[in-house]
């Protein structure tokens, strides 16, 4: 059982990794061109999940799938059977089958109560790793080491083909990828792991405040924060801005909810009393500083600094952030929402294959760009219907609300079931939590640990 729980932190830290070893088949190319989602691929983190289950049988009874996996799992079926190419989609089946029983294994061994404080230290080592390295390629503008340190993607700013922001000056950067395939991926990881990290922070800070630590997480928010920057990702910024960070800092303890709850209570049965309102007109703020500790204020205020700083910011840079959107990128989102939109018309209960969007797209047209541009829609829910149609669409939807539905009936409103909020905004904007192996992967971990 210690091994098991090793390779889980393992696998935690190693999440946004890409080292992999690549099959490429005849299946894998379209028209000639090698797409990557086709590729069946088997990952670093895929290697340990599978040394971490082969562990679990051997020491137990083999688990019974049932639940939203289940039904998930049975409804994929048809898009594999009618899908236009069967190796890509045998493949994501096969991928989704897999966490699946990870995330069994997640929900029978992992309580919050119990392991949160080490599933953030682990996380919060893995935002150090990648904030490190994506500073060093962001002052290099090239990879590091190469793709056989943990599958780092070897890169210049040559290399054709590679994404280009324009920089303040006017000159053109490349993003900083870590060791994740995109610096959108490395901008969702950082959007939706920085926020854990600061809530660990603060609640050091409350408990005791100690030099080393309090150095150590200033210099880890720090060196996430500008890295989570870098990306260029504008909703991992938004994410991490709008739901990521107000959550880490004025989210309340359960202590506190009930202190709460406990006043509202008393505030609505003394209303219809007469000392009540004369109470209230001879001190109209009875018990504010019970609530708004110094610690509170100092919070919100930083906050309210923190947000006007960023839109001053924005508004002195308009003009000079060309980056935040592309007329391009706007044009190609648009073209593959159509694209998407009409193989729902075309194939509305299965849809047109799992993990076919890229196999079929060139039917519905070409979408011009410099190289040949083969990706999927970027808007997961709008992909998982493309692909596999409403009975698909419908597995998915209750795969990925049971957590809040679990969440809701235990009244367990943590910060985790926010983190995981953040990760399915994140889903509106790009496919990564869907396509690649650490958006995948997270996706099914955050999940499961709700």
């Amino acid at each position: 059982m210690v091994w098991q729980y090793r390779l889980f932190y393992l696998i935690l830290f190693l999440l946004p990794t890409n080292l992999a070893r690549h099959f490429i088949l005849p299946s894998s190319y379209v028209s000639g061109t090698l797409v990557d989602y086709l590729v069946p691929t088997v990952y670093l983190t895929d290697f340990l999940i599978f040394l971490l289950l082969g562990l679990w049988f051997s020491s137990s009874s083999r688990p019974k799938g049932r639940g939203p996996t289940a039904v998930f799992l049975a409804l994929l079926l048809p898009s594999v059977i009618f899908s236009a190419s069967f190796v890509p989609a045998a493949y994501k089946w096969l991928k989704f089958f897999e966490l699946s029983l990870f995330s069994l294994w997640i929900r029978r061994h992992i309580d919050l109560k119990i392991h949160l404080p080490s599933i953030a230290k682990t996380l919060s080592l893995a935002v150090l790793f990648q904030s490190l390295l994506a500073l060093t390629q962001w002052l290099n503008q090239s990879s590091i080491f190469g793709f056989w340190f943990l599958g780092e993607q070897p890169y210049t700013d040559a290399t054709p083909g590679i994404d280009k922001i324009t920089w303040f000056d006017g000159s053109l950067k490349v993003p900083p990828l870590g060791t994740t395939p995109h610096p959108n991926v490395l901008g969702g990881f950082l959007a939706v792991t920085l926020p854990l990290v600061i809530r660990q922070h603060l609640q050091g800070l409350s408990l005791k405040v100690n030099f080393l630590r309090t150095t150590y997480y200033g210099l880890l928010i720090t060196a996430g924060v500008a890295s989570l920057f870098l990306t260029f990702s504008l909703s991992a910024w938004l994410g991490f801005l709008l739901i990521g960070l107000p959550a880490a800092t004025l989210l309340q303890t359960d202590s506190l909810k009930q202190k709460l709850r406990a006043k509202q209570l008393a505030l609505i049965k003394d209303l219809p009393r007469f000392s009540f309102w004369q109470d209230r007109l001879s001190n109209p703020t009875p018990g504010v500083e019970e609530f708004f500790t110094p610690g509170v204020k100092s919070v919100a205020v930083k906050l309210v600094a923190f947000y006007a700083g960023v839109l001053l910011l924005f508004l002195v840079f308009a003009q000079n952030l060309s980056f935040l959107a592309p007329q391009s990128s706007f044009s190609r989102r648009s073209q593959l929402t159509q694209m998407a939109l009409s193989m729902v018309k075309e194939s509305p209960l299965t849809g047109v294959g799992l993990n076919n969007f890229t196999v079929i797209m060139d039917r519905y047209g070409l979408i011009p760009a410099t190289t040949r541009f083969l990706q999927p829609v970027h808007n997961v829910y709008l992909l998982i219907l493309a692909e596999t149609g409403i009975l698909g669409l419908a597995g998915f939807l209750y795969l990925i609300f049971s957590p809040f539905y679990r969440a809701i009936k235990s009244k367990n409103y943590s910060l985790p079931i926010t983190l995981y909020g953040l990760l399915l905004f994140l889903g509106l904007f790009d496919h990564y939590p869907l396509t690649l192996q650490p958006g995948l992967l997270f996706l099914f971990l955050l999940s499961s640990l709700i």
